[in-house]
């Protein structure tokens, strides 16, 4: 009898509260076993196990199941030109979107703690197969050492923009998957961009001073879709961007 669980994502709740003739072998009262002989012939505990007579621990609730969620930050390979720092921030555009990622993987981890939420963090290469991020890179995997620890985050590389959509497209078999695109490219760039209606799909419009929020895909016209900064104040653009994107991904 296999013990896995069909779905990772469903966990036994509660303890043992009373013993019955049905359950499944891990449930198994342990003194049942003493029944059990060396001898190849029909033992005791073969008639009781065919007769329904074995004891078996059972549980006061049953499976409690945790949606799955799967958030997926792709950093594009023109972050490089990010690398600026604007009037009314202390740092440089691309290690404030850093910080925003941070932000986002902490709020969301003490706000999604009823659900299993996975995030990744994926640095795109260029057109010539280069990794231009490669100190962003270093950065992230230190700001986000703590969820790497555990289990629930992810520093990785992709080829390109098309293989992040492809896997996000296959996890949406079993998790809900949202993908945030961070790209300081011209604007219009990712009008054209298609994607499993299935994902939601995010850009963060690093282009400008001021960072903007639109939803790309099939579901943009199903929010609006911001051409401009949040705010003429850079910094309250990067707080209200957190805050919208935040609001996005519950």
């Amino acid at each position: 009898t296999p013990t896995a669980l069909e779905d990772d994502a469903a966990f036994p709740q509660g303890g043992f509260s009373s013993v019955s003739n049905v359950g499944s072998l891990e449930n198994l009262v342990t003194s049942e076993l003493v029944y059990m002989e060396d001898e190849p012939t029909l033992d005791l505990f073969d008639v009781r196990y065919v007769e329904g007579e074995l004891l078996y621990y059972t549980r006061d609730e049953s499976l409690a199941v945790r949606r799955r969620r799967v958030i997926t930050f792709a950093l594009m390979p023109d972050l490089a030109d990010a690398r600026v720092k604007d009037a009314g921030v202390r740092w440089q555009r691309g290690v404030t979107a850093l910080g925003l990622v941070l932000c986002l993987v902490r709020r969301l981890s003490a706000w999604l703690t009823a659900e299993d939420l996975r995030f990744r963090v994926i640095f795109v290469q260029d057109a010539k197969g280069l990794a231009p991020l490669e100190a962003e890179r270093g950065l992230c995997e230190l700001l986000l050492r703590e969820w790497r620890a555990r289990g629930t985050a992810e520093v990785l590389t992709a080829p390109d923009v098309d293989a992040v959509l492809s896997e996000a497209s296959a996890a949406t078999k079993r998790a809900r998957v949202d993908v945030l695109l961070l790209d300081a490219a011209r604007q219009g760039a990712h009008d054209a961009m298609k994607a499993d209606p299935r994902v939601g799909l995010h850009l963060l419009d690093l282009s400008g001073p001021g960072p903007r929020v639109r939803i790309l895909g099939s579901r943009a016209g199903a929010s609006p879709t911001p051409t401009e900064p949040l705010s003429d104040n850079p910094w309250e653009s990067w707080t209200g961007a957190a805050l919208e994107l935040a609001r996005g991904l519950l």
